[in-house]
């Protein structure tokens, strides 16, 4: 008897298959990603720093943070101005060229970090008070060290996710993780060397790990080209400005706190948005994914009922976020700093409004980054930034870190409502196909 020929598959379900795939990989360098990301990050926020804290006192704990801040607000400013570059070229550059042009922005990294960093310390303490200078020694030499291994590493990170090594970067921050876990044993001798010596040492292990993986490293061939060298400084400005700007809000609040505020008041506004910020961490995980899945696409994805859904999505994420962080986090704040904790206390609830607000802000941003002009991105950027600076030098000096933290809720409601905008624009024009997509 004649078999009957196999029914024939429908042209949709390959890509429907193919499609499945895709977003299983994609998923799953998620979860690698995050779980790399948290890692270090959860833990100083929420078992090392309350330990300085406790043991430094909120006066030197304050100056600790303050100083940090401002290695992580300039520390990743040369890197992360190539990043953009490299992320955007990297597909299209054959693996020599690619090569090249990644060795090359890790010199240019270097050189720039050298610059940079010296230049925003030593302007910094013409601006920092009596507690910052008196410990400036270890403060601001080791934490600048630090920052400048750091940097380089983020352009070895950038390499492996290039080559899909996320369990290589995890296993990198687990060795951070667990080389940072020996503060706890100097803690108590209060010794801000040993400490500095630690973060160090936290970001110079991962060196080594990272460049058994990398290609680029110990591969043969020359460490420097200057046609490549042309290319990434012609480009370097807008990714480092973008940079600059979007950590300028994060840490903007602390660092004009600790300008107009004794120190012990930074480590009171920091209290509550360690513990705050730890509900958006996933929020700007899956906004990443957000942005890997939209990568490949030239059409807006999000008209018609797929926008509606998603900005459904997005508020009702915020709402959530908002609403964990404030039931939970008044409940970490006052199990991990119990002696800031009846002042955190006060104005934590514009830290939740905040966390809302900024869960909008990245949810939407995806969408704003791919579909809208480099120059609408630099303008909406440095709007939210000018509105959250303003709005701080009016509350900082009459409140205290409540100032910074209403200027907090403020700068980040008025970002939210700016992306937001521009977002709808974008979804209004596709209703109308007068969208014009633009190169980012």
């Amino acid at each position: 008897m004649a078999t009957k020929n196999p029914t024939p598959t429908s042209p949709g379900e390959p890509d429907k298959t193919s499609r499945v795939r895709w977003l299983r990989r994609m998923a799953g360098y998620a979860f690698w990603t995050a779980l790399g990301a948290m890692l270090p990050v959860a833990l100083d926020r929420l078992i090392i720093h309350p330990i300085l804290n406790q043991e430094l006192g909120a006066d030197v704990f304050g100056a600790f943070i303050w100083v940090l801040g401002i290695v992580n607000l300039f520390g990743n400013v040369a890197a992360n101005g190539f990043t953009l570059l490299l992320m955007r070229d990297h597909a299209r550059q054959e693996h020599a060229v690619a090569t090249r042009m990644f060795r090359t922005a890790l010199i240019l990294t270097a050189i720039l970090s050298i610059v940079i960093l010296p230049v925003a310390l030593g302007a910094s303490a013409l601006i920092a008070n009596k507690t910052v200078l008196e410990h400036g020694w270890p403060l601001f030499t080791l934490l600048g060290v630090y920052a400048l291994a750091r940097a380089g590493l983020l352009i070895l990170i950038l390499d492996l996710r290039f080559k899909r090594r996320f369990k290589a970067i995890l296993a990198m921050r687990a060795v951070e993780a667990l080389i940072l876990l020996l503060i706890i044993a100097v803690a108590p001798t209060r010794s801000l060397w040993l400490i500095g010596i630690i973060y160090v040492a936290s970001v110079l292990v991962m060196a080594p790990i990272g460049a058994k993986f990398t290609s680029a490293i110990g591969s043969s061939g020359g460490w420097f080209d200057s046609r490549c060298c042309r290319a990434l400084l012609g480009g370097w400005y807008a990714g480092a400005l973008l940079t600059l700007i979007e950590q300028s809000n994060v840490y903007a609040s602390r660092l004009v706190l600790g300008v107009f505020a004794d120190t012990s008041e930074v480590a009171i506004l920091y209290a509550g948005t360690a513990m705050g910020n730890l509900f958006v961490m996933p929020v700007s995980i899956i906004a990443t994914l957000v942005v890997s899945l939209l990568g490949g696409r030239r059409d807006f994805v999000f008209a018609g009922r797929k926008g509606v859904l998603y900005m459904a999505a997005t508020f009702g994420l915020a709402i959530i976020v908002g609403s964990a962080s404030w039931v939970f986090g008044r409940w970490l704040v006052s199990t991990q700093y119990p002696d800031l904790a009846s002042q955190t206390l006060q104005f934590y609830h514009w830290i939740a409004i905040a966390n809302g607000c900024v869960c909008v802000k990245l949810m939407i941003s995806p969408v704003v980054l791919k579909y809208s002009s480099l120059r609408a991105i630099i303008l909406l950027t440095t709007t939210s930034f000018l509105i959250q600076i303003a709005v701080l030098a009016v509350f900082i000096p009459r409140l205290g870190a409540t100032g910074a933290a209403m200027g907090l809720a403020s700068g980040s409601g008025a970002a939210m409502a700016l992306w937001f905008a521009n977002a709808l624009r974008m979804w209004r024009s596709a209703g109308t196909n007068s969208l014009h997509f633009r190169k980012i």
